[in-house]
């Protein structure tokens, strides 16, 4: 089968891929914002080298001996540099963390696109916390140079609520899903691809969108990010930080709180990073080394996440049934010359 390759550029990783042309196109759409080299840094942070094959796991390649852990539905095994993760007799991946170079092994195309997505958002997110750039569960848009952080649980209503607000103009995405923070509070860009449930429906064309069926959660819609390049953000240095909360109301509410308010959220969902696209089976390695780096990894995001309290404006956000009127109830904090109109 003909391969292809793509390039991709974030912040000062390059990352290579090469695989046939249907894994090429997706992971294209999913990652079309970091396909010009000029939004990375003039600094390089690394270089990542990963190949996707359409083909049948062989498994008498990983080394003969007991696996150093088990987690779900995988078995993971250590040989010095590398790791050979088995995906339950479905896929095999092989990584060298000395040379960041991997390979997987599958043959189901709806598999081998989702290790893909999630390797390449591992291996990044993992080298860019060592260069105190930091990613966030959470909703970010801005209006300028303001910019709104909002830190919701899985399946809150972020992207509802991007959706809306994304309706109204001056509106720029910053994320949906995982925003990047400096180790110095600052907000960097994260766009990639949107995913909504397949019962909803949504004014954008059929050629931005397509179906993605998941091993675990089932299938969904992907919003191609290309549907929103003009409204996509450059970053934001003015931060609004709040923490949602459902509400039974109809309309939303959002209430000031104390910056010591916000810091549990945000530990939750940038230094613990539950809900973040981070696969254990590549960030976890029990070594002495591994165990130091990861401390090192922890006690930066932490910095991170206080100076962007420190720095930001922070709010609890009572999340109504009313997707419009909760971005309304947004628009007045991000635009309050127009609600004063």
């Amino acid at each position: 089968m003909e391969t292809k390759d793509l390039r991709l550029y974030f912040y000062g990783i390059t990352v290579k891929i090469t695989s046939f042309e249907g894994i090429i196109n997706k992971l294209d759409k999913d990652f079309s914002y970091f396909k010009n080299a000029e939004i990375s840094e003039n600094l390089a942070k690394g270089e990542i080298t990963l190949f996707f094959y359409n083909s049948k796991p062989s498994f008498e390649e990983i080394p003969d001996k007991k696996y150093t852990f088990k987690y779900l539905d995988l078995k993971i095994y250590d040989n010095r540099n590398i790791r050979f993760i088995n995906y339950n007799e479905k896929a095999l991946s092989i990584y060298d963390y000395q040379k960041e170079k991997g390979e997987v092994y599958c043959n189901d195309e709806n598999l081998l696109h989702e290790l893909a997505y999630l390797l390449v958002h591992s291996r990044v997110g993992e080298i860019l916390d060592r260069h105190g750039i930091h990613r966030i569960h959470a909703l970010g848009v801005s209006v300028n140079s303001k910019g709104l952080i909002c830190l919701l649980p899985q399946h809150g209503g972020k992207t509802t609520l991007a959706l809306n607000l994304l309706k109204y103009d001056g509106v720029s995405l910053i994320s949906d899903d995982t925003p990047l923070t400096t180790r110095k509070g600052k907000i960097l860009p994260f766009p990639v691809r949107i995913g909504i449930n397949e019962k909803d429906r949504v004014d954008i064309p059929d050629k931005y969108k397509t179906r993605f069926l998941r091993r675990k959660h089932g299938a969904k819609i992907l919003i191609g990010i290309d549907y929103f390049m003009d409204k996509l953000s450059h970053g934001a240095s003015d931060i609004i930080l709040a923490k949602g909360e459902r509400a039974e109301e109809e309309g939303g509410k959002i209430i000031p709180i104390n910056k010591l308010r916000i810091l549990l959220p945000l530990i939750e969902n940038c230094v613990i990073g539950v809900g973040l696209p981070q696969m254990l089976e590549y960030f976890l390695r029990l070594n002495v080394a591994g165990i130091i780096d990861k401390f090192k990894i922890m006690c930066s995001r932490l910095i991170a996440c206080i100076n962007l309290a420190c720095r930001s404006k922070t709010y609890k956000f009572m999340i109504g049934t009313d997707g419009n009127k909760n971005a309304s109830e947004v628009m007045k904090l991000l635009k309050p010359e127009d609600a004063c109109a």
